[in-house]
């Protein structure tokens, strides 16, 4: 699995596991991954991830993607280069592992030799591939010229059968006293061998047999002498110790001998475990292990014990992601999870503060002293209020793209991230979605004055089907623009082909959105038919029972508007493929 490593070398080191396809990272939480630092843009690159390369493709951050400390726009990654995205460093790694095993010597048997006498090189070599199997044995009136060596098959070679580069070559020399060269073929000599064997035995004046292990790597077939036969011969096998029993605790482990599970590393909590240690009984990363080179090949040890490492097999789970409709009955229960009751009393005094912004606006419009410093403090309550509001509604939205499914927890009180912007980007979309219904039932009734009723004119009536219409426009528009934290978002060549690409979807989320709207207004005339005088009652009683209807009513409205919220949310977590927002 491709993977990133994140702050490498040091405490806060952690992993990033790409998926096949496209992965977004960025600081914003609509992302893949995200990045919490304030030098990664909101959406910052995107990697590509193909069956035979990973690509690396800049979003227009503002402090740029650097490879080796070189800018890029776009380009290929390969193995073990280095990320910059503004401050945050990282390491890519591509979907390789280096095998565990070390590669051995193939298992090679010597031809007979002619019978001539002479001195008779016998050497190993690992370029000539041959079947591995067991010679036949030796005829017990065989000439003790005649040395054959072997392993039993299978044994010091790993699945492809490559040779040991670290055994070192066996080499015999069996000197005679008259060397004479061979002139038959390797064939013929095995034909003739047995017969030259039985005319007679060696005699006691042949010097005794010398074997020498040479420790060089052998020289190739066509640079040995031409009069000196050679035959290839395999190593002995190496006599090795009982495998000690695993330690109490160890990982299950497969026929080749890695864990099959890991562990999360004992230094690094986020990053998994590649490594594990028999004596420790721990798991370790990358950045935890000693590398040592013994014979061309890379060793991992503890640091701790200085035990070589045995490597981990990370067994890829894809989750299986559940479509929107799947995902649709559970929203109904998302305001309640995690610390969900807080944030419906919280919504309480949100909305609580909405409608005191509104009254003191309403009470503002009288020209008068104390009336404009009622209506500064009016309009002062609903962009905190209003600002606040939106904030949360974000980040419920961008908790839901990352694939929460509990409430997000409470936006901080930054003066301009949290109210002023926010309340900045809500006003833009009311005006982008409802601006030209209402500036058309202004102009058909700006003659008319206050309190005369509504006129019945073509102006009106198209004002109130652009009000509709604004309508159907303001969810996708709130989702774009709360996605890529920008009112641009909203612009509707970005709004209606995302409409179209998922029409079910939106017809729900839409449908629940305006259902919140409805009740709203339905409890609102019920409350006023139900308590006509309001605030200006004199019996206690109606007084705290109209307190207590407005609690209720607004729980539940608030309680609807974070499952309509969520439900949206839903929509661009299940399609964000096909909306492609972040590819632009």
């Amino acid at each position: 699995m491709a993977r990133l490593i994140v702050n490498p070398g040091s405490t806060a080191t952690w992993e990033i596991q790409l998926k096949p396809g496209a992965n977004f990272i960025g600081r914003a939480a609509a992302n893949d991954f995200t990045l919490e630092d304030s030098s990664v843009s909101g959406s910052h690159c995107q990697l590509l991830v193909e069956e035979s390369c990973v690509v690396l493709k800049d979003l227009g951050s503002t402090n740029g993607t650097f490879i080796n400390r070189t800018q890029i726009k776009e380009a290929v990654l390969q193995d073990g280069q280095n990320i910059q995205l503004g401050g945050v460093s990282m390491i890519f790694y591509a979907d390789t592992q280096s095998r565990a095993g070390v590669p051995t010597a193939p298992i090679i048997s010597a031809a007979p030799l002619p019978p001539a006498s002479g001195p008779i090189r016998i050497a190993t070599a690992s370029s000539v591939p041959q079947p591995a199997a067991t010679p036949p044995p030796i005829p017990a009136s065989a000439s003790s010229d005649t040395v054959r060596l072997a392993r039993p098959p299978d044994q010091s070679r790993d699945r492809e059968g490559a040779p040991t580069p670290s055994q070192p070559p066996v080499r015999v020399r069996l000197p005679t006293d008259q060397p004479t060269p061979p002139t038959a073929s390797a064939k013929t000599a095995d034909q003739t061998r047995p017969a030259e064997r039985d005319e007679g035995a060696p005699t006691p004046s042949q010097p005794p047999v010398r074997v020498r292990l040479a420790t060089t790597q052998p020289p190739q077939p066509a640079a040995l002498a031409s009069d000196t036969p050679v035959a290839m011969v395999a190593q002995p096998p190496s006599v090795s110790s009982p495998l000690a029993p695993p330690p109490l605790g160890a990982p299950e482990r497969s026929a080749g001998g890695s864990p099959l599970a890991s562990g999360p590393c004992k230094h690094h909590p986020k990053v998994p475990g590649r490594f594990f240690c028999n004596k420790c009984n721990q798991f370790f990363c990358e950045f935890c292990v000693t590398t040592r080179s013994s014979g061309g090949v890379a060793h991992k040890t503890c640091r701790h014990c200085g035990t070589e490492l045995s490597s981990v097999m990370l067994p890829i789970q894809r989750p299986v992601e559940k479509g929107f409709f799947e995902l649709l009955p559970a929203a109904f229960g998302y305001p309640l999870r995690g610390t969900g009751f807080i944030m419906l009393v919280v919504g309480i005094l949100i909305l609580a503060g909405l409608r005191v912004g509104l009254i003191m606006v309403g009470i503002g419009g009288f020209f008068s002293v104390n009336a404009i410093l009622i209506l500064v403090a009016g309009v002062i309550v609903l962009i905190y209020a209003g600002g606040y509001l939106f904030s949360y509604l974000q980040s419920i939205i961008h908790s839901t793209a990352a694939g929460d499914r509990e409430m997000p927890e409470l936006p901080g009180m930054n003066i301009v991230d949290t109210i002023l912007l926010p309340f900045g980007r809500f006003v833009g979309i009311g005006l982008v979605c409802f601006g030209p219904g209402i500036g058309l039932l202004i102009w058909a009734n700006h003659d008319r004055a206050i309190g005369e009723g509504f006129v019945w004119s073509g102006p009106s009536i198209l004002g109130i089907a652009a009000i509709l219409i604004g309508g159907l426009y303001f969810p996708m528009a709130f989702l774009s623009v709360a996605i890529l934290d920008s009112i641009a978002a909203a612009n509707p060549m970005l709004v209606m082909p995302s409409i179209v690409k998922v029409p079910g979807q939106y017809f729900i989320a839409t449908f629940m959105l305006g259902a919140v709207v409805a009740l709203r207004i339905t409890t609102t005339i019920f409350l006023f038919f139900v308590f006509p005088k309001g605030w200006t009652t004199h019996s206690m009683g109606t007084l705290f029972a109209m307190i207590g209807a407005i609690v209720v009513v607004s729980l539940t409205t608030f309680y609807f508007l974070l499952v309509a919220v969520h439900v949206l949310g839903l929509v661009y977590a299940s399609k964000k493929k096909e909306l492609g927002w972040l590819d632009h």
